[in-house]
């Protein structure tokens, strides 16, 4: 709204008159009275012409206090029709009485009185009647009528906060408070000066927690976390692991629900900045084209932290699932798929991915914003299809880059093993193919070798190794290590036999925690010689927390003989968690560096002839 047309609607007006307090014949000690003080005050709007959102939050509580003291419809009880809202939000008057003793004497009272009008236009009070709808303040009813609303179990949170810090006891308001079901947990997220949040990636982890909840199998949807279903996806290697997907839609109303954010615009950018983290992919990959709204968001290059990238796009109406790093933030685990061992045709043994125990440090919800700075993000509605080759729509006549979103959707079915026969064109494998089919990896490491030039090879398959022994440990399955060549077999190809007795009665965490010593010895042989080395591949930026992160996890002192404790199991987990992200960055930059300029070489010589799997 323009400035010429909202002052009479958004515009609290009163003038300050004093009044002397009058004292009682004789000179003796006055009486106390109620003094009344007015003020003339213009309402902040946003971008949009409406209030901000601490205004708002006061308006809708402001009203709805009102409306319980005499509830416009009597068919309605506790609920209210539209319209009798918009009229009662245009002439809204607020009165603020505050106790005091007079003139610092306890035995006598001053009464203080402050009144406040709102006085506003039909049209005004109907925009900010629906921005309370946006912002999931109040909600439909289940009545015959489309227009009986009242108030949701967000807004009723604010109220309660309201009338507690102010000190109203009215009965019509706890029966308001008593008949609606309340949300117990609301997450408010600090604004700037122009009321756009303030994001970071320490906010956006903090929501990300708060939205997946304590685990993937949840059949109902709360303050603790969203609904997930339980599902299997493929990382960029092409293994299965478990995971939980949910659909864009579910993802933004929890968002708007159970947070203090105002619309679905600003929830949906929140959700594109977990996709830009890597946290989030897509399954279906729905056109961008295809959606009515689509949030794009960018950070500079200098704010981009480790294994996240520079932008992110979340789409309305696409299916989504966490990603293994996702899982790892959100739970603290290692990711978890299926380990190839005796037990694969039997029922999947408990993993600490569904019953792993969340710690305190990672159920805070208290930001502190002087930690971090924020970075600035844009809600982009028709994506343009150059803007980056990871968010342009795909083409239904070229050739389309396969991102790790449609690797982890395509191989849904169950995929027959691809077996070599002949020489083929180097069109015919991808870099799944010569890291998935023994011959050809076998192949790829000689070829490496004559070039000297196998150790990226060598490290991408020592960490596989290595994130296997810990699935192994998980399932209590982790008997011994191996030092033989990484390259020639990876886990999925080989079987390990299971121990005798396994420990009964004992979740993930426990199992790995009782084991490792084993994990100690794994990070030893599969890690250790890519740690306090001259001669290593890895670049400094990727070396350094790698280093770090693996002397915290072989260094910490040994456990006790026994069932480790929840405080042991607790530590252990910190220091293998981070350990396996770092193993990831460490990952992916070996990949980068194999399928650039030393995969092409090797496909050429396949079509040549020159090498054969």
């Amino acid at each position: 709204m323009d400035d010429d047309a909202r002052p009479a609607s958004v515009a609290g007006q009163a003038s300050a008159e004093p009044t002397s307090r009058p004292t009682s014949p004789g000179g003796t000690m006055p009486k106390p009275v109620a003094l009344q003080s007015n003020e003339q005050w213009l309402m902040r709007v946003n971008r949009d012409g409406l209030p901000i959102c601490r205004d708002l939050h006061g308006l809708f509580t402001t009203v709805i206090i009102s409306l319980c003291d005499r509830w416009p419809d009597w068919r309605y009880p506790l609920a209210f029709v539209l319209p009798a809202l918009v009229q009662r939000m245009q002439a809204l008057q607020f009165v603020q009485i505050v106790r005091d003793s007079a003139n610092g004497m306890h035995n006598m009272l001053s009464l203080s009185q402050t009144k406040t009008s709102f006085t506003m236009s039909a049209e005004t009070a109907t925009r900010i009647c629906q921005a309370c709808i946006d912002a999931a303040l109040i909600q439909r009813t289940e009545s015959t009528e489309d227009e009986v609303y009242a108030p949701s179990p967000k807004g009723l949170h604010l109220i309660d906060r309201f009338v507690t810090r102010h000190g109203i006891a009215t009965r019509s308001v706890s029966n308001l408070l008593n008949l609606h079901e309340l949300c117990d947990k609301l997450l408010f997220l600090e604004r700037d000066e122009q009321d756009d949040v303030l994001l970071s990636d320490a906010v956006v982890r903090i929501v990300f927690h708060r939205m997946v909840g304590l685990s993937p199998r949840r059949t109902e949807s709360n303050a603790l976390g969203m609904a997930l279903q339980a599902t299997h996806a493929r990382d960029s290697t092409g293994q299965l692991y478990e995971t939980a997907h949910f659909a864009s839609a579910d993802a933004l109303a929890w968002l708007v629900n159970y947070t203090t954010l105002v619309s679905v615009d600003e929830a949906i950018v929140l959700a594109a900045h977990m996709v830009r983290l890597g946290w989030l992919e897509p399954e279906t990959g729905l056109p961008p084209t295809r959606s009515n709204r689509v949030a794009t968001v960018r950070v500079d290059a200098s704010l981009r932290v480790d294994g996240a990238a520079c932008e992110g796009t979340f789409i309305e109406g696409e299916t989504y699932h966490i990603t293994e790093r996702g899982a790892t933030v959100a739970w603290k685990v290692d990711w978890v798929e299926q380990p190839t061992t005796i037990f694969a045709t039997e029922q999947r043994p408990p993993t600490s991915f569904f019953q792993g125990q969340r710690t305190n440090v990672m159920r805070s919800v208290s930001p502190q914003l002087d930690e971090f700075e924020g970075y600035g993000s844009y809600v982009d509605a028709n994506l343009p299809p150059d803007v980056s080759p990871d968010l342009a729509a795909p083409s239904r006549t070229g050739s389309t880059r396969i991102t790790p979103a449609s690797q982890a959707s395509a191989p849904r079915a169950a995929q027959p093993p691809t077996e070599i026969k002949s020489v083929a064109p180097k069109t015919s494998y991808t870099w799944q193919d010569v890291l998935t089919q023994a011959p050809l990896r076998r192949a790829f490491a000689s070829f490496l070798q004559s070039r000297g030039e196998d150790a990226w090879l060598r490290l991408w398959c020592h960490i596989e190794w290595f994130r296997a022994d810990c699935r192994l440990a998980t399932t209590g399955a982790l008997t011994s290590v191996s030092d033989e060549d990484p390259t020639a077999t990876l886990p999925s190809e080989v079987k390990r036999e299971t121990p005798s007795s396994r420990p009964a009665g004992m979740d993930g965490p426990h199992m790995r925690t009782s084991l490792r010593s084993l994990l100690v010895e794994s990070a030893h042989v599969r890690l250790g010689s890519y740690v306090d080395n001259d001669q290593t591949v890895l670049v400094p930026d990727v070396q350094t927390p790698f280093t770090a992160a693996w002397h915290r996890f072989v260094d910490a002192p040994p456990l006790g003989e026994g069932v480790p404790s929840a405080e042991a199991s607790r530590k252990s987990e910190q220091t293998l968690a981070k350990l396996l992200l770092q193993c990831s960055a460490a990952q992916k930059h070996a990949k980068r560096q194999l399928q650039g300029p030393l995969l092409t070489p090797f496909l050429q010589a396949l079509e040549r002839g020159d090498v054969s799997p």
